[in-house]
C-alpha cells in the first residue's frame, strides 16, 4: 500500500511531496517482486523481506528525487514566466496610460480644429460680404478712371484724377501731384 500526497511547505513556496510506503512481505517469498521488466529485476535468489523493502525503498527514493528535481525545474520555469507576466502587465499599463494621454490630446486638437473651422467660416462669410461691397465699388468706379472725382472720407474730402481702381482701394492724383490711396472702407461717398 502506498500513500502519496503533494502539499505546499509552510517555510517556502515550493511544493513538497510526502510519500508513505508500506510493504507487506509474504512469509514465504515464492517469487521475487518485479518492478520493471527491463530495468529493475530483483534477482531470483531468495531475499529477505527487509532486503527487498530496502531495495524498493532505494528505488523509490531515486524516483522521488527525480520527481523533486523535475518539480524544481517546473517551479523555476513557472517563476520565470511569472516575472515575464508581471513585466508585460507593467508594459500594458504604461501603454494604456500613454494611450489615454494621446486620446486627451486628440480630443483637444479636435476641439481646436472645430473652433478654427467656425472662425474660418465667419471670416469667409465676412470676406464674401466685403467682396460684394468691393465689387460694387469697382463696378461703379472703373468706368470713371481718368476723370476727376471727389471722395469724402472721415479724414476729409479729396478731389483729384481717378488713376486706378484696385481690389479694395482707389488711387487719386491730387492737383498738387500727390498720389493718394483710399481704401474702400474709408469712403463715405463719391461724387
Amino acid at each position: 500500500m502506498s500513500n502519496i500526497t503533494l502539499t505546499k511547505s509552510a517555510s517556502c513556496d515550493k511544493p513538497v511531496i510526502k510519500i508513505k510506503v508500506k510493504v507487506k512481505c509474504p512469509k514465504k517469498a515464492a517469487k521475487p517482486p518485479v518492478l520493471q521488466k527491463k530495468k529493475y529485476c530483483v534477482s531470483k535468489k531468495k531475499h529477505s523481506c527487509s532486503s527487498t523493502a530496502g531495495t524498493l525503498r532505494q528505488q523509490f527514493m531515486r524516483i522521488i528525487n527525480e520527481i523533486r528535481a523535475d518539480l524544481r525545474a517546473v517551479w523555476s520555469t513557472f517563476s520565470q514566466y511569472e516575472v515575464r507576466l508581471l513585466h508585460w502587465q507593467g508594459q500594458v499599463q504604461q501603454l494604456q496610460a500613454e494611450s489615454a494621454q494621446k486620446n486627451d490630446a486628440i480630443n483637444s486638437l479636435t476641439s481646436s480644429i472645430a473652433q478654427l473651422t467656425h472662425a474660418y467660416e465667419e471670416l469667409r462669410q465676412e470676406l464674401n460680404n466685403q467682396s460684394d461691397e468691393e465689387g460694387a465699388y469697382r463696378s461703379v468706379l472703373t468706368p470713371r478712371i481718368g476723370t476727376t472725382i471727389t471722395v469724402d472720407t472721415d479724414a476729409g474730402t479729396i478731389t483729384g484724377l481717378l488713376i486706378a481702381v484696385g481690389l479694395n482701394f482707389i488711387q487719386v492724383k491730387e492737383p498738387s501731384g500727390a498720389d493718394v490711396f483710399i481704401p474702400f472702407d474709408a469712403i463715405n461717398f463719391i461724387s
